[in-house]
C-alpha cells in the first residue's frame, strides 16, 4: 500500500491537537486497515478519536506502526512510504537519494484492533459550526476544577452551544444536534486546524453521537471526543439576565466596530488591560494601545446610545472579542453584566468594580471617520425632547400651521445637533494641537539643556 507523505503528517499533526497529546507522550499505535470501499488511518488515546478516510478500491492487510517510528519516518523527508505486511511484521519501504530503503517492526497489529466508533444517526451543518466550535474553546476554561468550564456544552433541545469560564459566557445558537439532553465534551485545539477547515469548507460539517463520543466529520477527516458524563455545567438560563433587567444600550456602528477593531489590543499579545467606557455625550473608549504607550481615547463617532449615560471599565479582552464575534449591540445591565446579542448568538461578560479612573493630562484623542454626508450624534434620537412653545389660549392654529411649527422646531434641533458635533470634532482637534505644543515644548527644552551643556563644556576645554 503507497502512503502519501504529506497526508501522514497532516494526520499526525493533526492527532497531536485532536488526541491532546504532549510533547513527552510516546503516542498511540497507528492503524492502517481496509473499510469496506475505504482505506482509513485512525488513531485513538483517552477516548478521543482521529480517522482520515480515502474511497476507493484497495488490496490492503490490516497494518499498524508505532507513532514514534511513523513520525521519525515522516520527519526524515522520505518520499512516498509503501507499506506491506511480512511475517508478522509491519514492513515499510521507500527511496532516499535514489536508493531503496526497508525498515520492519516485529510488533503486528492485533486482531482485535478497536475500530473508529460507528454513528447510527448525522445531522449536516454549514460552514458556521467549524469557527463557532474554536470561538467556544477561546472561552472556556480548561483548567477550571469546580466546573466543567473546560468543556463544550451541547445543549440537544435548544440546540445551542455553550461555553464559559464563568467570566464570559458565549450561547452560539442554532445548531440541529441529533440528541435531546445537554452533553458536554472536552475542548480541543484541533477545531483551529487549517486541515480541518478545509474539510469544513469541501461540504456540510456531519456531527452524530454514540454512548460514549461526539463525532464530527469534516470531508475525509472524523474527529470523535469523549463525552464528560460525570462533569457538572452552570445553569446558563440562571445567568443571562432578562430584557427587563437592561438599563442602557449602546449600539456600535458597522464603520466604527471595523476600525475599533484595528486599534484594541489582544489578550494574547500582551498582559491584562483595562479599558473605561464613557457614554455621555460622547462614545468614547480609553485604553493605552500597546503596553507603555500613552493612554488613547478612541471617540465612535457613528455609535449611539439608547437609555441613562453610563460609565464603567472592563477587560479589553472582552471588548476586542466584539468585532471577531461580528456583535454590535450592548446591553448594560444590573449587576455590571454587559450582553451582546443578535438572532445567532448571546455574549455576556462581567464588568470590574469601582468608577473609570481619571482622564489623564496626557492623552491621544482619535475619532472615527463619520460617515459621509451624515451628522451622526453619539445620543439617540429617542433622547432627544421636542420642546414644542405650548400655544396661546387666545389663538387657534390650523393643523398645518400646527405641521409648520413642528417642523420648524424640528430644523431647530437638527442645526444644534449639527453645531454639537461640529464643536466636539473641534474639541478634538484642539486637544490634538495642545498635545502636539506639549511636545513642541518638551523638544525645546531639551534643545536648550544640550546648548547650555555644551557652552558650559566650552567654557572648561577653554
Amino acid at each position: 500500500m503507497l502512503l502519501n507523505r504529506r497526508t501522514l503528517k497532516a494526520f499526525l499533526t493533526l492527532a497531536k491537537q485532536t488526541l491532546n497529546l504532549k510533547p513527552r507522550d510516546s503516542g498511540p499505535v497507528v492503524t492502517f486497515s481496509e473499510l469496506g470501499d475505504a482505506f482509513t488511518i485512525s488513531a485513538t488515546h483517552d477516548g478521543a478519536w482521529l480517522e482520515y478516510r480515502e474511497v476507493g478500491e484497495f488490496d490492503f492487510t490490516l497494518c499498524s506502526l508505532p507513532w514514534l517510528a511513523l513520525s521519525e519516518l515522516v520527519d526524515s523527508g522520505a518520499d512516498d512510504l509503501t507499506l506491506t505486511m511480512e511475517r508478522e511484521q509491519n514492513c515499510v519501504s521507500w527511496t532516499e537519494n535514489g536508493t531503496p530503503v526497508e525498515q520492519c517492526y516485529p510488533d503486528g497489529p492485533s486482531k482485535e484492533c478497536p475500530t473508529f466508533p460507528a454513528v447510527d444517526r448525522w445531522t449536516a451543518h454549514g460552514e458556521r459550526l467549524f469557527p463557532a466550535l474554536w470561538e467556544a474553546c477561546q472561552t472556556a476554561d480548561v483548567n477550571s476544577t469546580r466546573y466543567a468550564l473546560g468543556c463544550l456544552c451541547l445543549r440537544g433541545g435548544k440546540q445551542d452551544l455553550v461555553a464559559t469560564d464563568s467570566r464570559q459566557l458565549l450561547i452560539q445558537h442554532g445548531f440541529d444536534w441529533p440528541w435531546d439532553e445537554e452533553v458536554l465534551i472536552p475542548t480541543s485545539r484541533c477545531f483551529r486546524s487549517a486541515t480541518l477547515r478545509k474539510g469544513a469548507e469541501s461540504g456540510p460539517v456531519e456531527v452524530g453521537k454514540t454512548d460514549e463520543q461526539v463525532v464530527f466529520r469534516f470531508g475525509s477527516w472524523r474527529v470523535a471526543l469523549p463525552i464528560e458524563t460525570e462533569a457538572r455545567y452552570p445553569d446558563i438560563d440562571a445567568i443571562v439576565p432578562a430584557h427587563s433587567d437592561i438599563k442602557t444600550t449602546l449600539t456600535i456602528d458597522d464603520t466604527d466596530r471595523r476600525w475599533l477593531a484595528d486599534r484594541l489590543p489582544r489578550s494574547s499579545q500582551q498582559k491584562k488591560q483595562i479599558a473605561a467606557v464613557e457614554l455621555n455625550g460622547a462614545v468614547a473608549i480609553r485604553c493605552a494601545e500597546r503596553e507603555k504607550s500613552p493612554t488613547q481615547e478612541w471617540i465612535l463617532s457613528n455609535s449611539t446610545r439608547q437609555g441613562p449615560e453610563s460609565h464603567f471599565q472592563t477587560d479589553v479582552t472582552y471588548l476586542a472579542r466584539l468585532p471577531d464575534l461580528g456583535l454590535s449591540r450592548i446591553d448594560i445591565c444590573d449587576h455590571l453584566l454587559f450582553v451582546a446579542r443578535d438572532s445567532s448568538q448571546t455574549y455576556l461578560w462581567r464588568g470590574l468594580s469601582g468608577d473609570p479612573s481619571p482622564r489623564p493630562e496626557e492623552i491621544e484623542r482619535v475619532a472615527s471617520p463619520r460617515r459621509r454626508g451624515e451628522a451622526v450624534s453619539a445620543l439617540s434620537t429617542s433622547n432627544r425632547k421636542q420642546n414644542v412653545m405650548p400655544k396661546p389660549a387666545s389663538q387657534s392654529k390650523t393643523s398645518a400651521e400646527s405641521a409648520s411649527e413642528i417642523d420648524t422646531v424640528e430644523q431647530l434641533i437638527e442645526r444644534a445637533t449639527t453645531i454639537k458635533s461640529n464643536l466636539k470634532d473641534l474639541q478634538s482637534e484642539v486637544q490634538d494641537l495642545i498635545t502636539a505644543l506639549r511636545g513642541q515644548k518638551k523638544q525645546a527644552k531639551i534643545v536648550r539643556n544640550t546648548i547650555d551643556s555644551l557652552q558650559k563644556l566650552n567654557t572648561l576645554q577653554a
